[in-house]
Order: structure tokens, then sequence, then C-alpha cells
């Protein structure tokens, strides 16, 4: 015999909409992140070093801004990168990072197209993209790429071509209020 409250959730369930459990379609998923794409936040960075078999862990944050990706690290060490096409400084490792990053952030995925093949499923709440490398410049130094989120990206996993693995977590938090003299 069924439970009174067991036969209401049923019910429930059997009456709500098919598109409320549905996946969003990739337009409109595409649409929320883009939207929702991150101005600032946090992150905590888990890398894993093959050839040292030793992972280094960082955190810091990150900021959007008219010149690039301002990519803070705060710990272990401090030091301040800008992810942006125009820094001829930037080291060989955040140049291969540079289009996914300010894709991602960016809410940019139009961009990442040129570089990946997506596979986008979820719903604006719980997502996933799976991207694969179609650039051969890309694919010779990543293999793996997914990156997950709910209202907005909160996980990077990257898989390094040289056994190399990165996890990011991001927390989106207020920019900074800029100092004026």
């Amino acid at each position: 015999m069924i439970r009174p409250a067991l036969a209401a959730t049923l019910l429930t369930l059997a009456l709500t909409s098919p598109q409320a459990h549905a996946e969003a379609s990739r337009p409109e998923l595409l649409e929320h992140l883009r939207s929702n794409a991150p101005e600032c936040g946090e992150f905590e960075q888990s890398r894993w070093l093959a050839d040292f078999d030793m992972h280094l862990n960082s955190r810091g944050t990150f900021e959007r801004q008219a010149n690039g990706l301002i990519w803070r690290t705060l710990h272990p060490v401090q030091s301040d990168v800008v992810l942006s096409e125009n820094n001829s400084d930037l080291p060989l490792g955040y140049q291969a990072m540079l289009p996914i990053f300010n894709g991602l952030l960016a809410g940019d995925w139009q961009s990442l197209d040129q570089y990946f093949s997506t596979q986008l499923s979820g719903t604006p709440e719980a997502w996933r993209a799976q991207l694969t490398p179609r650039n051969k410049q890309v694919a010779a130094q990543l293999t793996d790429l997914v990156v997950e989120g709910a209202a907005e990206l909160e996980h990077i996993a990257v898989a390094f071509s040289d056994g190399d693995r990165m996890d990011i977590h991001l927390t989106p938090s207020p920019c900074p209020t800029p100092v004026t003299p």
C-alpha cells in the first residue's frame, strides 16, 4: 500500500511538465553562461606535476579588466599575471590556457569553438561541458578539459598531454573597489 505522502509526491511528479526536468537546449544554456560569467572571484588550484610526482596547491583571486584577465596568486607565493594576447611576457603554460580562461570567464563559448568541440549538457542550475581539442596547437598541450557549474562557472579540470593535471575551483565574489587618488 502506498502511503498518502508518497502518493502525493508521485502524483506531483507525474503531473509536472517534462520540460521542467529536461536539459536546457544548447542555445539556452550558452546564453545563461554568457550572461552569468563572473567578473571577479577567488580560486583554489591544485596542480599535479607528473614529472615530479607532486601536487602544488595555490589560491588567489581573478578579475576581468579591459586589458585582460588578472590572475593574482596569493598563496603560496604572490604573483600577478595578466592573461592577455597583448602580454608578450606571458609564460608558455599560460599562453596555452589563455583562450580557455578568456573564453570561459568571459562567457564567450563561441570563441572556444575554434579550439574545441564542446559537449554541453545539463540545466542552468547544474551543467557540464566536455571540451575536446580540435586545434593542433591546443591538442599538443591538452588532452581533456571539463568545466562544470551551477548559476556560474565553478570548476575547471584540465589534463595536459605531459601527464600533468590541474583542478581549479572558482568562487565568484564582488570586484574590489577601485582606489582613487
